[in-house]
């Protein structure tokens, strides 16, 4: 009993002394606590509750405390800016504050006391960039470290004296590195929650000991994410309406904003099999780039002014995305495709007459064009004639006699080494004209 009266008598030396230090050294320290995009609190065993935003208690901004969104809030007396913020990146920026022990720094720099060696991080999913990737999505790990342990302003440097702090140098581990405990956010709900460790892993330097996060909540700022689809292709027999002839291909992707973000932009990248970019759907920074884009599907269109493919190619291509809050997304990497070795049969034919008397002969003249890898024009292999009447014809320039009255689709396909392309027509018979005789008159 005695030894844990020793003990927290120390405990409270040792966090009045850092009080004392916090407030002499850092009441100067500004933070942009509207710019920041967490909202919230962490409640320490040992020193009660840490702020992460002035405007938890600052509700107007006004650096005047009001009762914010909390009721705990103190009213009355002067703030000043300071918050945490997770940027796009997943790497914490930014300040939070204690009455017991000063400002809380979430993005001090190292050399840290153990692994993992950064600072505060959210893995995001869709990125891969942040040194916490892989260490579980939407997990937080890396340090803090509270400033009151330096005797400067900067919150970094040489520490005060091992007998002002109780041999503790500040650090707050933020996850266990078996995953015995650790912070994490719930993207759906924009909450974080769990429990974070100021001490080291060593219960001979808890000065802040387990803390609790829970309640701290992001705007629909954080980071949106994008995943693409497998490519598409299209009609190659008569892309957009048979006036341009090029490889038909549709990219498209799903848009996870979060937090009620919606897809306000995109830029498209193709790359050829030479590494030349060849598509760019914001040429100049123009384009899908500017707000009011929210399709999830491109179609590669050479006459729309952002590039074109060729036939018998193989290309890459990669997605970013914005959100409406202005966040945009890691460049992410579409699954290769390659287009067809050439065009496909361009089918055609004319006919004379196409409106005529039943049993006269209607001529069809094919007017279809294959062709090979160089886009020269070629024969094609074979065609299919059907009169639209039940008679077929497998000849190039048929000639064909309707016996019945009516209007009849024709329908010429030609094929080559690729497939199969066709062309219709109708042919009108008219009914015959009455036949008549001329009868003398009787009297």
């Amino acid at each position: 009993m005695g030894s844990r009266i020793r003990y927290f008598s120390m405990l409270s030396v040792i966090i009045v002394a850092l009080i004392v230090g916090s407030v002499l050294f850092f009441s100067d320290k500004i933070m942009a606590g509207a710019s920041d995009n967490i909202r919230g609190w962490i409640w320490g065993e040992n020193i009660g509750w840490i702020s992460s935003n002035s405007l938890n208690c600052d509700f107007d901004g006004n650096r005047i405390t009001d009762t914010g969104n909390y009721s705990e809030c103190p009213t009355g007396t002067a703030s000043v800016d300071y918050g945490v913020n997770v940027p796009a990146s997943g790497i914490f920026s930014g300040y939070g504050w204690s009455e017991n022990i000063g400002w809380i720094n979430f993005a001090p720099g190292g050399p840290y006391p153990s692994a993992p060696n950064y600072s505060a991080c959210l893995d995001w999913p869709a990125l891969t960039s942040e040194p916490c990737n892989g260490f579980g999505n939407y997990a937080v790990s890396g340090w803090a470290r509270a400033c009151a342990v330096f005797p400067n302003s900067s919150c970094s440097g040489a520490m005060r004296p091992d007998a002002e702090r109780g041999g503790w140098d500040g650090w707050i581990k933020l996850a266990g590195n078996s995953g015995s405990y650790g912070v994490s956010f719930d993207p759906v709900a924009g909450i974080f929650s769990g429990w974070v460790w100021g001490g080291d892993d060593s219960s001979g330097e808890a000065i802040i000991g387990w803390s609790e996060v829970n309640g701290v909540i992001p705007p629909a700022s954080y980071p949106v994410q994008v995943t693409p689809l497998p490519p598409e292709g299209g009609n190659y027999c008569n892309p957009s309406g048979g006036s341009k002839y090029y490889p038909p291909i549709t990219l498209s992707w799903n848009f996870d904003g979060g937090g009620g973000n919606t897809q306000s932009a995109y830029q498209i990248q193709v790359i050829n099999s030479g590494g030349a970019t060849v598509v760019d759907s914001c040429p100049s920074g123009a384009g899908t780039c500017t707000l009011g884009h929210s399709s999830a599907n491109f179609y590669i269109d050479p006459l729309s002014g952002y590039g074109s493919i060729d036939f018998n190619n193989t290309y890459s291509w990669r997605i970013r995305v914005w959100g409406s809050s202005g966040s945009v997304s890691d460049w992410v990497n579409g699954a290769n495709f390659s287009t067809a070795s050439h065009r496909w049969p361009n089918a055609s034919f004319t006919a004379s007459p196409t409106n005529t008397l039943p049993n006269r002969d209607v001529v069809f003249t094919n007017n279809s064009t294959c062709y090979n890898i160089a886009g020269s024009s070629v024969a094609c292999g074979s065609y299919l004639w059907n009169f639209g009447d039940g008679a077929t014809s497998n000849a190039t320039n048929p000639v064909h006699l309707y016996t019945a009255k009516g209007v009849y689709n024709v329908q010429l396909n030609a094929t080559d080494g690729l497939g199969t392309c066709s062309a219709n027509a109708n042919i009108t018979i008219r009914p015959p004209l009455p036949s008549w005789q001329e009868v003398p008159p009787t009297f």
